[in-house]
């Protein structure tokens, strides 16, 4: 159209720097191991995919995958919903990322713990969160 003008500038191409980290698998429910993740880091926002997968839970707790490094941490916790499971069945619970280097799972919001059996991630999960 006669008179358009382009007001956002040139067109850029940024290229996204993805990256795979593994992760220690803890908690207080015994599970052990490592687990892989996939980020992706643009500026302070950091985009992280956790794949779905279980952990053999022996003893009621948490899962826990520590490991995250500082350069990508939360500047605050970040909470998210996800599809869980718990003991073989698949229920809603609680992701977070903590400003500590930590992902912790949770059976629900209100921070329960597995049951002993297969826990883990039913479906992928995705967040973002700015760092500090």
């Amino acid at each position: 159209m006669s008179g358009d003008r382009n007001i956002l500038g040139p067109t850029v191409a940024i290229k996204d720097d993805v990256k795979y980290l593994s992760l220690t698998i803890g908690g207080s429910g015994g599970a052990t191991g490592n687990y892989g993740v996939k980020y992706v880091k643009r500026g302070n926002l950091v985009t992280m995919t956790i794949p779905n997968g279980t952990v053999n839970v022996t003893g009621v707790g948490t899962i826990v995958l520590s490991g995250v490094p500082v350069n990508i941490r939360p500047a605050n916790a970040n909470f998210a919903f996800g599809r869980l499971i718990n003991s073989g069945v698949n229920i809603d619970g609680g992701i977070l990322v903590t400003t500590g280097g930590d992902i912790q799972l949770w059976v629900s919001a209100a921070v329960a713990n597995f049951s002993i059996g297969p826990g883990g991630l039913f479906d992928a999960a995705t967040m973002s969160w700015f760092t500090v």
